[in-house]
Formats: structure tokens, C-alpha cells, sequence
């Protein structure tokens, strides 16, 4: 249960990294990046949601889930490159 419950996590980390990026992406009108990031998605989303409903023990697998979407959004949305500010000349 204990490797299930990090394979989530790690999974659902990447997962929730993947669909940040895909509404940065999407949000800048990149549409080629933001559709291979959704399959991407989509692809690791699905495979999560079949393995916890597969399990008979699945309340540990959707904290592992849950925490993991967090830690996802946080790194990419830490991770996302900031549009530089120009200083004035006073």
C-alpha cells in the first residue's frame, strides 16, 4: 500500500505539473504545446483515476492524490518564468 500510495503521489505530482503548464501554455495561445501537454494530461489523469478505483482501500490513495496536485501546481506555477519589469529612469 505504501508504494501505491507514492506512485500516486509522484504520478499525480507530474500529472498536476503537466496541466498548470497546459493553462499557462493555453493562456499564451500556444496551441500545439497545449494540446500535447492535455494528452499528456489526460493520458497520467485517466491511468490515476483507474488504478485508485481498481484498489479496495482507495481513502490513502486519494490523499496521496490530492496532496500531490498540490505539490504539482506549486512547483510549476513557482517554476513559471516571470515577464521582466524595466525600471523607470526618474
Amino acid at each position: 500500500m505504501l508504494i501505491k500510495f507514492l506512485l500516486i503521489l509522484i504520478i499525480g505530482t507530474a500529472e498536476t505539473w503537466c496541466f498548470t503548464k497546459w493553462s499557462l501554455r493555453a493562456n499564451k495561445q500556444r496551441a500545439i504545446n497545449s494540446s500535447i501537454m492535455m494528452m499528456i494530461y489526460m493520458t497520467i489523469y485517466l491511468k490515476i483515476l483507474d488504478s485508485i478505483f481498481k484498489d479496495t482501500n482507495t481513502n490513502i490513495l486519494i490523499v496521496a492524490y490530492v496532496l500531490a496536485c498540490g505539490i504539482g501546481n506549486y512547483i510549476a506555477v513557482k517554476n513559471e518564468k516571470k515577464p521582466k519589469i524595466k525600471k523607470r529612469k526618474n
